[in-house]
């Protein structure tokens, strides 16, 4: 009868600690589920992914930009010789060729033109077949006609030689620093920097080129790109 008792006993003491050993298991591994999932449950904690809780977006609104381009702006004899008529400084009044159309050029939010003539101030204004214009054009063609990108890659860029073409990208880039120049770069490193102009949040890109010179050449060794 002991010998039962005591069976009996140490039976009950087993089952009492497997029991125990398995609750305290199986709370460790709900322990290690909760810290896995990391966040907890809607049922408990609805609170706390609320939906009403995250930001709105804005909603989102078009927008326009009026982008005009034009040319060629390809200046003969003929215009430089009347501009030259019209001035009284002994320069070149220019404002007769653009007066009629000024107004809508510079209206756009982006003007290009294509500026057929380089303008290489060391040289006297010339015309067909090796076109030249007067420094003075530059002012009416910015600032009369609100252009804002130029491209220079056309079949006179070379009319003037290497270094004319060279004299041509100093001037713009000297004299009117807040116009692009495009289609003719004076080193690999400008030919790799992208024009860009922003308006209203909108990021334009510019590129230049010709298949043309004229038969004209870069001279060898030059660090000139045409493109």
């Amino acid at each position: 009868m002991k010998k039962f008792v005591i069976t009996f006993l140490v039976g009950l003491l087993l089952a009492a600690g497997f029991e125990t050993f398995f609750c305290g298991t199986a709370g460790e591994e709900q322990a290690a589920v909760e810290a896995y999932r990391g966040t907890p449950s809607v049922e408990n904690h609805p609170e706390e992914i609320d939906p009403s809780s995250e930001p709105e977006e804005e909603p989102w609104e078009p927008q326009s930009v009026h982008l005009l381009s034009a040319g060629d702006n390809l200046i003969h004899a003929s215009l430089y010789e009347q501009a030259a008529a019209r001035s009284e400084d002994g320069g070149y009044d220019f404002t007769y060729l653009y007066e009629n159309v000024a107004s809508y050029l510079s209206s756009a939010d982006i003007t290009t033109i294509n500026q057929e003539t380089v303008i290489v101030p060391s040289n006297s204004p010339s015309t067909y077949p090796l076109f030249s214009s007067p420094p003075e054009l530059a002012s009416y063609v910015t600032d009369l006609c609100g252009v804002d990108v130029l491209n220079l890659a056309n079949n006179h860029c070379l009319d003037q030689g290497t270094d004319g073409l060279g004299e041509c990208l100093s001037f713009w880039g000297e004299n009117y620093p807040d116009v692009l120049t495009t289609g003719v770069y004076q080193n690999e490193a400008d030919y790799q920097t992208t024009r860009l102009k922003e308006v209203d949040g909108i990021t334009f890109a510019f590129l230049g080129m010709t298949e043309l010179t004229n038969g004209l050449s870069l001279a060898s060794g030059s660090e000139i790109i045409i493109d």
